[in-house]
């Protein structure tokens, strides 16, 4: 072979590793979520990206069998072209071959592994699709080799215990996508919100959206309609459980349209338990996006939470499950619970019923959460054991809490602060001062 055949044919070789470096690069970057976007858009190329994605490591592994065959007659040929030029000059082989070793690594390393890669990755779309093709045609051609790596490399994964590939996207995958789109303006923070909201609405059990009993408003089943018509102004509620025996014994709903119904037929002088619906009963434990279900195939607007004895644990209604998605829809006769009042920057004053998720949003802490302490007022019977009374005193991490008001066991008024950090001035010792709360 003429010396300069075989530098134009080591220069093909080295323009082929770059070849194969670059599609295995585009290959590992574009995603299998975006090769089906592309077929959608019916793009050149798309379907045979979106064949090699459902099998990546079969894909991977005719790459790198051409990547290697490249590289290997490369390197032969690169010995070969030194060995003659080096002898033509009369330079000794050994330091000849050293040279051109040298020389061959660096070339394949700039031209044929990190250069096309860059590029491959700056330009992922376009590039596999334009190697899509080849790539599977070269993939068939060489199927049963690959074929026999494949099956090879699965079995030495089964002997190190690895039998199940990660899935392809995961929750925190999305979950850093949607961050990601916030900080490059992409998306909308209430728009980031909202789709976490929908990440989490399969995960969220029912109690942690629940009116708890305690704020539940019910009705006796004995009450006449026209008793439950003056009633009902009282309350900003639609829905009202109906009792029989005791607020344990909830036998039914009634809608307040019924109500207007039945005392517009007789005066209203019929027991609410003749005109009563059917209710609900959900566990404590279902997610509320099994329960949206639930509500959209029975056309129900409201359900009683039980826990494991049987026992009325609270209600939920469907606006309950739309503000876990979208935040509070607040109603214009609304009081809200959650109203708090900012003394300074580190001290606000808030309802028993204020959440604890909004203390952690002030104060940008993360105070632990569980069925026991949704509320502040729950927060300080976890950490009391008992029911609280004015004077009495927690913390949670570096949160206080100390209660100002209370009625009928009901915590009314909390204060709610955390201790300015000062800095320490050089050379005065600091001193911890302790208070009195329980921890």
């Amino acid at each position: 072979m003429a010396l300069l055949e075989a530098l134009l044919f080591l220069v093909l070789l080295i323009v082929l590793s770059g070849v194969f470096s670059g599609t295995e690069a585009a290959l590992l970057s574009v995603s299998k979520i975006r090769a089906r976007a592309l077929v959608q858009e019916k793009r050149w190329g798309a379907k045979a990206l979106l064949d090699l994605k459902d099998n990546q490591s079969r894909a991977i592994i005719t790459v790198l069998i051409g990547n290697n065959l490249v590289n290997i007659a490369a390197s032969v040929l690169a010995t070969i072209i030194a060995t003659q030029v080096y002898q033509s000059l009369g330079i000794d082989a050994a330091t000849g071959l050293g040279v051109a070793t040298g020389i061959m690594t660096l070339v394949v390393l700039v031209f044929g592994e990190v250069l096309p890669k860059t590029i491959a990755t700056a330009h992922s779309t376009s590039f596999a699709l334009a190697m899509a093709k080849p790539l599977r045609f070269l993939q068939k051609l060489l199927w049963p080799v690959v074929w026999f790596l494949e099956k090879f490399s699965r079995w030495m994964l089964s002997l190190l215990g690895s039998t199940q590939s990660s899935p392809l996207v995961t929750e925190e995958d999305i979950k850093s996508m949607l961050q990601a789109g916030v900080e490059e303006h992409v998306l909308e923070k209430n728009e980031q919100n909202l789709m976490l909201a929908a990440l989490d609405f399969n995960d969220t059990p029912v109690w942690e959206v629940m009116v708890p009993r305690a704020r539940m408003v019910t009705l006796p089943r004995s009450m006449t309609v026209a008793a439950a018509l003056r009633s009902a102004p009282k309350s900003r509620y639609s829905r009202f459980p109906i009792y029989g025996v005791s607020r344990d014994d909830i036998v039914g709903v009634v809608h307040i349209k019924d109500l207007i119904r039945a005392h517009a037929e007789d005066g209203g002088k019929r027991h609410v338990d003749a005109i009563m619906r059917r209710p609900l009963f959900v566990s404590r434990e279902q997610r509320v996006s099994g329960l949206f279900k639930d509500f959209q195939k029975r056309r129900m607007h409201l359900a009683i939470v039980v826990d494991e004895f049987g026992g009325v644990e609270g209600l939920v209604t469907l606006e309950d499950l739309f503000e876990e998605l979208v935040g509070d829809i607040a109603d214009e006769n609304e009081l809200n619970p959650d109203i708090w009042v900012r003394v300074d920057k580190n001290t606000i004053v808030a309802h028993g019923d204020t959440e604890v998720d909004t203390v952690n949003d002030y104060f940008k802490v993360k105070i632990p959460k569980s069925a026991e302490n949704l509320t502040i007022s729950g927060l300080l019977h976890q950490k009391l054991k008992r029911i609280p009374v004015v004077g009495d005193a927690v913390h949670s991490g570096p949160v206080n809490f100390r209660v100002e008001e209370a009625s009928h066991n009901q915590v009314t008024k909390v204060r709610v602060w955390v201790e300015p950090i000062e800095p320490v001035k050089p050379g005065v010792r600091s001193v911890v001062k302790t208070n009195a709360l329980i921890g």
